[in-house]
């Protein structure tokens, strides 16, 4: 038989206390309430860029979600405007991470990724300026901001990025917030996604 379990007086104040997890459910339904503030001002927006979004996109409703762990953290995520199928994503994703940040991610991929690229080519300098970060992870599903998953797109050439967009099936490009300007998070959303999309729309080459 393994050894028995024992608890230090720390965990066992823990879980003697429901204070903690009462308020952070209550936080919880805070943030959610700020993801459906964001959602409803980039619906205000949407209708400016629908000849942007792939076919089917504004036919599907945004989606707020939550978990316990992302490395092992709660989280809440907003998927708006949202396209998935098996092997094509085009979504805009604002996400909540426990003691982090807010973030938001413009992740395409397959046909999506394809459509797009020289567009995000030849508004490298432009997305440059506001401070966007692009994934340089082999997987999607990662958010958090290390150096081996996001890099500054200050950093890149035009040469570089183009071999990023084309190294991998899919990218992801991200801004991030701080806790402390929650109160920003909707507008910061709606920012971010009009900015993105005016880049998706515009091809400064052309």
């Amino acid at each position: 038989m393994g050894q028995p379990l024992n608890f230090s007086a720390k965990e066992l104040t823990y879980l003697q206390n429901t204070d903690f997890l009462l308020t952070k459910w209550e936080m919880m339904q805070r943030v959610k309430q700020l993801m459906r503030e964001a959602e409803k001002l980039i619906r205000k927006d949407i209708h400016r860029f629908q000849k942007v979004f792939p076919e089917g996109t504004l036919d599907t409703a945004g989606k707020i979600s939550k978990g316990e762990n992302y490395h092992r953290l709660p989280y809440v995520v907003l998927d708006y405007p949202r396209n998935f199928s098996k092997d094509h994503i085009f979504v805009f994703r604002t996400m909540f991470w426990w003691g982090h940040y807010f973030s938001t991610t413009l992740h395409l991929q397959g046909d999506y990724l394809n459509l797009y690229k020289r567009q995000l080519v030849s508004n490298l300098s432009q997305l440059q300026s506001v401070g966007y970060y692009i994934c340089v992870h082999d997987t999607p599903w990662e958010y958090h901001f290390n150096t081996d998953n996001y890099q500054p797109l200050k950093n890149f050439s035009a040469t570089d990025f183009q071999t990023e967009l084309d190294k991998r099936a899919f990218t992801k490009l991200s801004r991030k917030l701080s806790l402390e300007a929650w109160v920003a998070l909707p507008n910061f959303a709606r920012d971010t996604f009009s900015q993105l999309m005016t880049f998706l729309e515009n091809n400064t080459n052309e």
